[in-house]
């Protein structure tokens, strides 16, 4: 019988061997789920819930982000392929439109590496952004810990307005900065408080589109968005661009009779809106509830979080590519409607802080009331005369508008103390780049008014706009300046004077006079508003002015607005109204100002001891010199005499 032997037992150290290699596998396959995994499939939003944190140095709430129902879609938005484009026209401080900024890079550096911009209104806003909201992201959101190197020294990956990693890169600039909105290729253009941008980086044009220029290589998913609280009226960019979009507004249910509504400010006169009591005692911002404009039941704010919970944004513009988001601050949860009532009833008192309030509370632009002309008291105005020009007008002046199918032509008389006439208005239909149009002109303009005293008058001196076929005006002007035929360019620039130092063109060899045109709008709307009576700075109309001419004066509104942290005047357009009127007016104004201060001071009567002397350069006693006479005052060499180193001669 064959023996068996049974097989040894294992001994206790090769079990344990065993035992330590299955587990060395399970770890290392464990490992390498984690490390060869797909990134997770999140939305934005998805991704800010579950790994943003939120740390005292930029919040008032600390601890794990969680998304308002209206910050989702303002978030999610990105992922649609069929936008490209993104405009967030929000309240101030509580949609957290800057905190979606950050959770879209967050998002973007951690699953979809891309080339960012981020766009502030200046260098220092960029810096500010860096230090005390992008830079704690990355230390405290454990998906982007790590993915920045942080040293005691500068890194070239890791300055204060540049962070990079593998594939993605965020670089912040200033909107007035030309060299860093347009350098490198950009996936991403992040734009913050788009309405404190300057209107050109310094010469280079809007820093809006010279941003959005860079993202043109990524045609397939490149991104841009926009935010900010609007500003004034007309002047918005946030506005123009929320006006191209699809016009998304944040729409709840009333708790009542559930009608889905947007929560608006409304008035105390509208059937709905915020309401508060207000009796004999004064307001009682701590009643204020909102009225619904289906049920007229009224919506206490502890329903706010159950509303906000079924809302949702409805778009009420066209769609498209662009996603536009607007709604005012009483959805929000991070402010109390007892205190916008406390901040409407403390800004109302002035129209500064009132507009400060509807900007940035109710993300609406501010129209100011403004001054304005009325025709109405201007066509009242008109006088009859027997001749040409009433008694008062001691000199002429003209001013020519240049459109595209006619000439607009205004004749202005002056008097004593700068007392004015306009005399009449007058078209010379024809295209104005045919040389017919401008001989028809220079037939007026030879012409003669036969004034009461028996003599007759010309022009003294006439200002032609060069605004539009400045060549074809150049050449009506350039062999007349001795008759002081002059072409002018407005500019719009607070506190520029009504005329500066003219320049004489070496490529066009004519004289260019430039017109500070706000400043003559100021006196132009104060004489005609504030000066009632016959007498000095008084503006008469002449009978032979039509309606149609005086209409023009309506087409332009006097508002105040904040530039630069003061309050200065400026003028805006009403409509598509033509505004012909009020241009020839700061013509003429400026045609007066060419002639100098001897002839303006003989207006307000002083004696030619009390006149200026030589060293005040006037157009009226002087004429340029000839392009020959310049070339042999340039070959003589060190010969500057005053009179020509300014181009003229005695």
């Amino acid at each position: 019988m064959a023996r068996t032997t049974s097989p040894k037992p294992r001994s206790k150290n090769a079990a344990d061997n065993v035992a330590g290699s299955d587990v060395a596998l399970a770890v290392e396959r464990e490992l390498r789920a984690v490390l060869f995994a797909p990134p997770p499939r999140l939305t934005v939003s998805q991704w800010a819930d579950r790994y943003r944190v939120l740390t005292s140095e930029a919040s008032a709430t600390i601890g794990q982000w969680t998304s308002l129902p209206f910050q989702r879609e303002m978030m999610d938005v990105i992922h649609d392929p069929a936008i490209d484009r993104v405009v967030a026209m929000m309240p101030s401080q509580v949609s957290g439109k800057t905190e979606v900024l950050l959770n879209i890079v967050g998002y973007l550096v951690d699953l979809e590496p891309s080339p960012i911009l981020g766009v502030q209104p200046s260098i220092e806003m960029c810096n500010d952004f860096s230090k005390y909201r992008l830079a704690p992201m990355f230390r405290h959101s454990s998906r982007l810990r790590g993915k920045l190197i942080e040293s005691g020294r500068r890194e070239t990956n890791n300055t204060l307005r540049h962070k990079a990693g593998p594939g993605w890169h965020v670089t912040l600039v200033g909107s007035n900065s030309p060299s860093g909105l347009s350098s490198r290729p950009i996936r991403v253009v992040l734009a913050d408080e788009v309405d404190r941008y300057e209107a050109s980086a310094k010469s280079e044009g809007d820093p809006v589109k010279l941003a959005e220029a860079r993202t043109t290589t990524f045609l397939d998913n490149r991104i841009t968005y926009l935010t900010s609280s609007p500003s004034i009226k007309g002047e918005s960019r946030i506005e123009d661009e929320y006006g191209k979009s699809d016009r998304r507004k944040w729409y709840v249910p009333c708790p009542h009779c559930e009608h889905m509504q947007t929560l608006e400010w409304g008035g105390p006169n509208e059937p709905f809106g915020l309401k508060w009591t207000n009796d004999e005692q004064g307001h009682h911002p701590e009643t204020a509830e909102y009225l619904c404009v289906s049920c007229g039941a009224l919506i206490d704010e502890s329903w706010k979080g159950w509303m906000n919970q079924r809302g949702e944004w409805r778009a009420t513009g066209a769609k498209g590519h662009i996603a536009g988001f607007q709604m005012t601050c009483l959805a929000s949860p991070l402010v109390m409607w007892q205190s916008v009532v406390q901040e409407f009833l403390d800004a109302k008192k002035t129209s500064e802080q009132l507009q400060v309030f509807i900007n940035t509370r109710l993300a609406e632009t501010w129209e100011a009331p403004g001054e304005s002309l009325d025709s109405k008291v201007l066509a009242d105005r008109r006088e009859r005369w027997e001749h040409d020009l009433p008694h008062g007008v001691r000199l002429l002046t003209a001013a020519v508008d240049v459109q595209r199918d006619r000439l607009e032509v205004a004749l202005w008389g002056w008097g004593d103390g700068e007392e004015s006439w306009i005399i009449g208005n007058y078209r010379i239909m024809g295209d104005p780049s045919k040389a017919d149009v401008w001989q028809e002109l220079e037939t007026w303009r030879t012409g003669r008014w036969h004034h009461p005293d028996g003599t007759d008058r010309t022009l003294k001196c006439m200002c032609v706009d060069s605004g539009d076929l400045t060549a074809v005006v150049y050449d009506y002007c350039r062999p007349r300046w001795k008759a002081r035929v002059y072409a002018t360019k407005g500019i719009s620039q607070y506190g520029r004077p009504i005329i500066t130092k003219s320049t004489m063109s070496d490529k066009y060899n004519v004289r260019l006079w430039t017109v500070g045109i706000d400043q003559a709008k100021d006196m132009l709307f104060a004489r005609l508003n504030r000066i009632q009576r016959p007498g000095p700075g008084y503006i008469h109309v002449g009978i032979e002015v039509d309606n149609r001419f005086l209409e023009q004066f309506e087409a332009e509104r006097a508002i105040r607005v904040t530039r630069g942290g003061r309050w200065v005047r400026t003028y805006r357009r009403i409509g598509s109204r033509s505004n012909e009127a009020i241009d020839l007016a700061v013509m003429n104004i400026a045609a007066l100002h060419i002639l100098g201060p001897v002839t303006r001071n003989s207006l307000q009567g002083q004696s030619d001891a009390a006149k200026p002397r030589r060293n005040q350069t006037e157009a009226e006693e002087m004429e340029p010199i000839t392009p020959v006479e310049r070339a042999k005052a340039r070959m003589k060499g060190g010969r500057r005499r005053r009179g020509w180193v300014q181009g003229w001669r005695k």
